[in-house]
């Protein structure tokens, strides 16, 4: 049995980021988030032999209106949980929620180490407020003791690719637990 369970959470979106299929509007299938009944009888299925369970794909996982409630199913069911964020909607609530539910591992996206990088290639998305968010987690992942893994990335770009080594330092100063630079996934 695999070690670990891609679970799409939601295929539903709020950004037009330009290396996704789900930002370039290419992904045709219908939008949605995946119903309670569901989840549950998959988590409940996988639970007795996956060690892991990852709540994203093609969406942001922070719309889903009973993401907390998801990530604590699974870890009453002795999972490991993660999810990748835009980190648009991780204001200090959602935070403070997700830390609560015993989240493992967050991945906060964060595409461009400068303002114009960024929203160029996240198109519809506020760097200043991302920025703040993603900070603000960091500061309440340490302030409340959590162990939640916190990973900071940015995906390799043409636009990206000269940011790279500032955006791994700017992150590992700042408290990321570790600072990827993804290869772009040609979704092939």
């Amino acid at each position: 049995f695999p070690d670990r369970v891609y679970v799409e959470s939601t295929n539903v979106c709020n950004l037009d980021c330009i290396m996704c299929p789900t930002g370039l509007h290419i992904d045709t299938r219908p939008k949605g988030y995946m119903e309670w009944p569901l989840y549950t009888s998959i988590v409940d299925e996988i639970a007795p032999f996956a060690e892991a369970i990852v709540l994203h794909s093609w969406g942001e996982p922070l719309l889903h209106p009973r993401i907390i409630e998801m990530i604590e199913y699974a870890k009453a069911r002795n999972l490991w949980v993660e999810l990748s964020t835009n980190a648009t909607r991780l204001d200090e609530e959602k935070a403070r929620a997700v830390i609560a539910a015993g989240l493992d591992r967050i991945y906060l996206s964060m595409d461009g180490l400068t303002k114009q990088t960024y929203e160029r290639v996240r198109g519809k998305a506020d760097y200043e407020t991302v920025l703040g968010n993603i900070e603000r987690f960091l500061e309440l992942k340490h302030e409340l003791g959590s162990s939640v893994e916190a990973d900071e990335q940015i995906v390799l770009l043409s636009e990206t690719d000269a940011e790279g080594a500032d955006f791994v330092e700017r992150w590992r100063r700042r408290g990321a637990g570790i600072v990827d630079i993804k290869e772009l996934d040609p979704w092939g």
